[in-house]
């Protein structure tokens, strides 16, 4: 199976949040990191709420690029509270997308039982039990 990574920058660096009747400009981290998977992957088209994998506060992102093509990217943001530019740098935004990376490759993850991820299984057994008719 094929999986690739992408990171994209914020181009929101920073963003006024009124609080209490006062105005703070908050500065979020760098950018985001996706990895993509192919059609071919039984992940291909799931919503980030039905996979656990540990990455930066959790995945928060599911969809495809116009840009990239057949595969289908799971990603995570540095907007968080805390997440500033001196912490979630570039270097860091791609380290972590890299470990994300290995840890699709590794399996290192598990589904959840959300509808999207019991129809998928559906489909696969019903794709193995036609085959197996076939011959």
């Amino acid at each position: 199976m094929k999986f690739k990574y992408k990171v994209i920058e914020n181009k929101w660096l920073s963003r006024e949040v009124k609080l209490d009747d006062q105005t703070y400009n908050h500065r979020f981290g760098w950018g985001n990191g996706y990895v993509g998977v192919t059609r071919e992957s039984f992940l291909y088209g799931l919503h980030y709420n039905d996979i656990e994998i540990v990455t930066h506060y959790g995945l928060t992102f599911s969809g495809n690029f116009e840009d990239e093509g057949d595969y289908w990217f799971f990603g995570f943001d540095t907007l968080h509270h805390g997440d500033t530019l001196e912490n979630c740098t570039k270097e860091y935004v791609i380290d972590e997308a890299m470990r994300l990376l290995k840890r699709f490759e590794n399996q290192e993850y598990s589904l959840n039982d959300t509808e999207n991820v019991l129809k998928k299984k559906m489909e696969l057994i019903k794709n193995i039990l036609s085959s197996d008719f076939k011959g």
